[in-house]
């Protein structure tokens, strides 16, 4: 679903290019969220296959020192 939301705001956007900056800018706040709830959308279900054992995870132990630098 989030998918086709995004598509049709593409769509819309396209539709709209010479809309007024009110419009473009609700257009790309809408768009900024679509991507921010695909992101959780995907957070959670990477969540949810490790949680179960489905998604590969290679852990090995890092120097946070190093990390950091």
């Amino acid at each position: 679903p989030l998918t086709v939301l995004d598509l049709q705001l593409q769509i819309l956007k396209q539709s709209l290019r010479s809309a007024g900056s009110e419009t473009k800018s609700n257009l790309e706040s809408i768009e900024f969220h679509v991507q921010r709830l695909n992101r959780l959308v995907s957070t959670l279900l990477n969540l949810s296959r490790l949680e179960s054992g489905r998604f590969p995870a290679n852990f090995e132990q890092v120097d946070l020192g190093e990390l950091i630098r």
